[in-house]
């Protein structure tokens, strides 16, 4: 085979790589963010609660040290309405508050606010961990009761789980907005395997071809 075929060869596996890799990178394009409003189980009785997760579970959600989803139309109880619906998921539990994710996550936000019985200036060190490595963390700090703030990580990070360690203090959240996170393979910055290896073959053979010619 002369030179020119051999540089078309590897030209062609080169063309071939390519397009291959931008048809991944289109599969492997990041969804745009879900919305967890809470609204499940639906609770009927407006100055109530349920600490049934199963629903969050059958999503990939594992929510621990939670009170519960609780509605509370009149504010007598917690002084919270949801941002997203009327229902929100509350903590008044000693421990920390955590969301684990069957699956890893790429994007991040939520709303949050003191409920009645915590004290005016509570803060929150919201976290984003990877297994037990801290990935991010966002500190708030909240005003008056029923006074929401969005507490957003825009990313691309990599995170399972959510912590909200607060103290034991009285919170609700709501409006959980995520993203699962597109993670690519080992190497796939690089050409794929079938194209890579025609490539390199052509260019081999391209360079014995040169090297026997300049001997």
């Amino acid at each position: 085979m002369t030179r020119i075929s051999l540089l078309r060869v590897a030209l062609a596996s080169l063309a071939l790589s390519a397009s291959l890799t931008g048809i991944a990178s289109s599969a492997d394009a990041a969804e745009p963010p879900a919305t967890i409003d809470f609204e499940q189980p639906a609770i009927g009785n407006p100055d109530d609660f349920s600490d049934d997760f199963s629903y969050y579970t059958s999503l990939g959600m594992t929510i621990t040290n939670a009170f519960g989803i609780v509605r509370d139309d009149a504010r007598t109880n917690w002084g919270l309405v949801g941002t997203n619906g009327r229902q929100f998921i509350g903590s008044n539990a000693g421990a920390t508050m955590t969301i684990a994710f069957s699956e890893p996550q790429s994007f991040f936000s939520i709303d949050c606010a003191r409920s009645a019985g915590s004290p005016t200036g509570l803060e929150m060190a919201v976290q984003l961990r990877n297994g037990i490595d801290l990935v991010a963390q966002v500190g708030v700090t909240f005003g008056d009761i029923d006074v929401w703030q969005t507490i957003t990580i825009p990313g691309p990070i990599n995170y399972n789980t959510i912590e909200f360690p607060t103290n034991g203090q009285n919170y609700g959240c709501d409006n959980l907005r995520l993203a699962p996170a597109k993670l690519p393979p080992s190497g796939s910055n690089t050409m794929p395997t079938v194209a890579l290896a025609a490539a390199l073959l052509a260019a081999g053979a391209l360079l014995t071809v040169r090297r026997r010619s300049a001997a």
